[in-house]
């Protein structure tokens, strides 16, 4: 018997007994600690070739585990063990990967007197600004992978989700991030911890936040036509991010940032997002002491517009240079992408909005609230808030866009008002519920395939302690939400089965990625009049970028 064995290896070589399952078919996991240590017993929840269908795996003793390969460019991998804050992964598979997990961390907050903080925002990724100079509510960092908020007593446990590829890694030892600000966003504080000591308690004093304005004009020809300033430390690691604030007038064009940072050394990187220009580098020191901080910067070349230029700039007073086909990332591979501005006529141009309800300290309203049934911009005549998707799922769908979104889409009440007013999320993805008010508020949702929903939301609703909700069936038109206790509240969600929808945003502009080619039907809608277009037909062309053009759009009440 072993002579036949021999034989049988000579004639068809060693490749004929070697295990095919662990060469062709499965792919291995390592699940490691902050210390690179083997975590086992992990827990990875793993998509496979079957849609919609996911597997529970576990790591062995050495921290490894083998999934089956996947025939998808991409996936994402859910990760938990006890003791360890969930990871998220997202990648390509049938490699061997290692996967970093964070232990819970634990400690307090105090204010800048040491006392105790509670409800501090405490994050361990960038944190997004919004162009008001303050964290966009409800709170975005980089990745929307979670948020925590101190206690009373100040104590908090952050165990939120995080993303494996947040690590500074290019450090001698490796730093995690930690930003903490209190809710009215005077202090707060940016901290670099070494992973080495994770396992201790850490004690955060906030310091009061300095208002920082940076405004870098583009004398040169060919300006930028998308900025965002990128906050680093001395050392280049990504502490905040913010859109900048355009402003174009004959002669430059002006990026300003706003925004409120603790003390410290900074970079502000004023960057080109096309790109075709090098960032701009702006080093700041910021005192300890609470205040205001200007700076400024400019190129060295003046720019004066031709006077056939001018006109048409002054006239219609646009905030920004106009959306074009170079702005956007042409697809790769056999994908095409549409965009297009949706534009007021002149009717709807003079509208301007209306106060819904008056300010009523007595009854927690503290200011007026304006109606938000239709917003026009007015130097780029664009309406915000139109929805435009497909009504029917494609039988062709980007790998990469197949499974819903891991990162929540986020809804709220603020200031006796919904936001966003508008929402587009795909079936199966979850959706965030919060309020942020001193008072309590109500959801009440009005679909047309899935069981209503009519919450009610206590006061301080936000961060971890908001409601979590999944809507899994496609609707065929945007439904609204109300609140029952402020009647004078409500937004529109559309919920689809498929990557390409999307609303226009406060310029009108929208964007749909990576759609296969051919003639494609889809619908444009807007709450005021309900169809712009029942039936519109776009042709898509594989690796090019399509401008859908549209006639001004009538909104305004009779």
């Amino acid at each position: 018997m072993h002579r036949l064995l021999l034989a049988l290896l000579a004639i068809m070589g060693p490749a004929a007994f070697a295990d095919e399952t662990q060469c062709d078919t499965e792919f291995s996991i390592t699940v490691v600690d902050h210390l690179r240590r083997p975590v086992a017993n992990a827990v990875v929840l793993a998509p496979t070739n079957t849609k919609d269908e996911l597997k529970i795996f576990r790591t062995n003793a050495d921290g490894v585990t083998k999934l089956p390969s996947l025939t998808t460019n991409s996936c994402s991998l859910e990760v938990s063990a006890e003791g360890f804050r969930e990871t998220l992964w997202k990648g390509k598979p049938n490699a061997a990967v290692t996967i970093v997990m964070l232990p819970i961390i634990a400690g307090r907050v105090l204010d800048d007197k040491e006392r105790p903080m509670s409800d501090a925002f405490l994050t361990s990724e960038p944190v997004v600004f919004a162009k008001t100079g303050l964290p966009e509510f409800p709170i975005r960092t980089v990745s929307d992978a979670g948020q925590n908020w101190s206690k009373r007593g100040g104590e908090f446990r952050l165990q939120s989700p995080h993303f494996a590829s947040i690590l500074h890694q290019s450090n001698p030892e490796s730093l995690m991030p930690l930003f903490v600000f209190e809710r009215t966003y005077r202090f707060g504080s940016f901290r670099s911890l070494p992973l080495s000591g994770l396992d201790k308690p850490v004690e955060l004093k906030l310091q009061p936040l300095v208002h920082v304005q940076a405004t870098y004009t583009f004398n040169s020809e060919k300006p930028p036509r998308s900025f965002r300033w990128i906050i680093t430390d001395k050392e280049q690691r990504t502490l905040a991010e913010i859109r900048a604030t355009i402003e174009t007038n004959i002669y430059a064009t002006l990026a300003t940032l706003n925004c409120r940072l603790p003390a410290g050394e900074y970079e502000l990187h004023c960057v080109d997002m096309i790109p075709e220009h090098e960032p701009v580098v702006i080093p700041v020191k910021l005192s300890g002491e609470p205040g205001s901080v200007k700076l400024e910067e400019q190129d060295v070349e003046p720019r004066i517009i031709s006077d056939s230029n001018v006109n048409m700039i002054v006239d219609e007073n646009l905030e920004a240079p106009v959306f074009s086909v170079d702005d956007i990332e042409v697809p790769e591979g056999n994908w095409g992408t549409i965009y297009g501005r949706i534009i007021a006529d002149q009717a709807t141009l003079q509208h301007r909005p209306v106060v819904a309800v008056k300010s009523n300290p007595a009854k927690g309203i503290s200011q007026d609230v304006f109606a938000e049934d239709l917003k026009v911009n007015q130097k780029t005549g664009g309406v915000d808030n139109v929805f435009i998707w497909m009504p029917k799922r494609p039988e062709k769908i980007h790998p990469d866009l197949i499974e819903p979104p891991i990162e929540p889409v986020w809804f709220a009440q603020w200031g006796l008002r919904f936001v966003p007013h508008v929402i587009v999320a795909k079936a199966g993805q979850t959706i965030a519920v919060a309020n942020a008010d001193a008072v309590a508020g109500n959801m009440h949702t009005f679909p047309l395939k899935s069981q209503p929903i009519n919450w009610l939301l206590a006061p301080g609703t936000i961060g971890a302690r908001a409601k979590r909700m999944t809507l899994n069936k496609a609707e065929s038109l945007p439904f609204k939400v109300t609140d029952d206790l402020h009647p004078w509240m409500s937004a529109y969600w559309l919920v689809v089965d498929h990557p390409y929808a999307t609303k226009t945003n406060s310029e009108g502009d929208f964007v749909i990625p990576n759609l296969p080619p051919g003639e494609h039907e889809f619908r444009v809608w807007h709450e005021r009049k309900g169809y712009i277009h029942r039936k519109l037909l776009i042709r898509v062309e594989a690796g090019k970028v399509t401008k859908v053009d549209f006639e001004p759009v009538s909104l305004a009440l009779p």
